[in-house]
This record gives C-alpha cells, sequence and structure tokens, in this order.
C-alpha cells in the first residue's frame, strides 16, 4: 500500500509540474514594450499606418494591451502565450497576432477590414 501511494503522488506530480511550469512562465514576458516601427502592406494607397511608431505594449500576468492610437478608442487585448505567442482582439473585432523573440522583441500583424491592408508592428521591451 505504501509503494502505490508513493507511486501516485509521483505521477501526479510529474504530470502537475509542467502545467504549473507554463502556468508562471508568461509572467517573464511581463513589463512596458516601446514602439520601434509600424508599416503597411498590401491594401493599396489607403493602408497606411496611424503612426510610424507604435503607442506602447504592456504585459501583466501574461494580459497583453495596446492601444492603436487609431480614431476612437481602439484597443487591442489579449494574451501572451508561454513560448510568447501574441493573440490581441481590438473592439472592432480586428484579431492580431505574434511573437516575442528571447531578445525581447514583439512583433504583431493585424489583417485591417477587407482590403486586404496588414498593419505589423514592432516594439522593444525596456
Amino acid at each position: 500500500m505504501n509503494r502505490s501511494v508513493r507511486l501516485f503522488f509521483a505521477v501526479a506530480t510529474a504530470i502537475a509540474i509542467p502545467g504549473i511550469a507554463g502556468a508562471q512562465s508568461t509572467t517573464a514576458f511581463d513589463g512596458t514594450y516601446q514602439g520601434v516601427s509600424t508599416v503597411a502592406a498590401s491594401g493599396g494607397s489607403a493602408c497606411v499606418p496611424s503612426t510610424a511608431v507604435p503607442r506602447p505594449l504592456t504585459i501583466k500576468n501574461g494580459a497583453v494591451q495596446f492601444d492603436a492610437g487609431m480614431s476612437g478608442t481602439t484597443v487591442f487585448e489579449g494574451t501572451v502565450s508561454p513560448k510568447g505567442e501574441l493573440t490581441m482582439r481590438d473592439t472592432l473585432a480586428d484579431k492580431a497576432t505574434g511573437k516575442i523573440d528571447p531578445s525581447g522583441k514583439a512583433t504583431a500583424s493585424v489583417n485591417i477590414g477587407d482590403k486586404n491592408c496588414i498593419i505589423t508592428a514592432v516594439w522593444q521591451k525596456q
């Protein structure tokens, strides 16, 4: 019986630790990321970024937020995965996806509207 109990706890611990480590690792990305650049691709002449340098991106406890600075209040909010993958949505249902690399460089792209206007923003962790 004692051996069975030890085996149970060993298996339970082996299963639980990776889940806990993954949940905690998103805080490694916490901080403020300063804007570096914003570029537009496709979409023709109407596809222009609202600013040449994006406003700061902030991450806290795996939650990411970025004010796009477009007409009205267009705020992207979402999450960062333990692998640094960003997923954000704005108030207009646009979806931005991207990644944070090991050097702290965050890049995210969004396809604006139905005109194939792809805006890509780059930030650097401070």
